[in-house]
């Protein structure tokens, strides 16, 4: 491979050593970004994964917006760049909802080893289980 000067590199190497996997390194500098765009003739970058070496993080683009973020402390945002420092996954959408795994009671039954706090929705009764770590309990509205 070529020495890394101060310029921002992107190599191709066809065989990682030992191995018969490729790979894309794109190098840049400390403070500043590495990006692969993905595009046409109409729209050189409709989409990009972006790195920011400041910060650690990645963002996913599609149609010239961001769609994800990925940060430094492994917390992932859906609509946001910046995800609440308390979740590990936040969505944000004034427009749309959240949908768990879907499937029929024989499905949820059986999953095998469920984790506590463990949520699907069944379709058999229409509502939301979660699993407590003992035993799958149905969500209902209170009276």
């Amino acid at each position: 491979l070529p020495s890394i000067d101060t310029d921002t590199v992107a190599l191709f190497q066809r065989n990682l050593p030992g191995s018969s996997s490729a790979a894309v390194s794109i190098i840049g500098h400390i403070a500043g970004e590495s990006i692969v765009k993905f595009g046409d003739a109409g729209d050189e970058d409709i989409g990009r994964i972006r790195y920011q070496h400041a910060d650690d993080s990645m963002d996913f683009f599609t149609n010239n917006t961001e769609a994800m973020t990925i940060t430094e402390a492994q917390r992932v945002g859906i609509g946001t760049s910046a995800p609440n420092t308390s979740a590990i996954l936040h969505l944000s959408s004034t427009t749309r909802g959240f949908v768990p795994p879907v499937m029929t009671q024989a499905q949820r039954l059986a999953i095998g080893s469920p984790t506590a706090g463990l949520m699907v929705f069944e379709t058999t009764t229409s509502k939301l289980w979660v699993y407590t770590g003992a035993q799958w309990e149905e969500i209902t509205s209170a009276p």
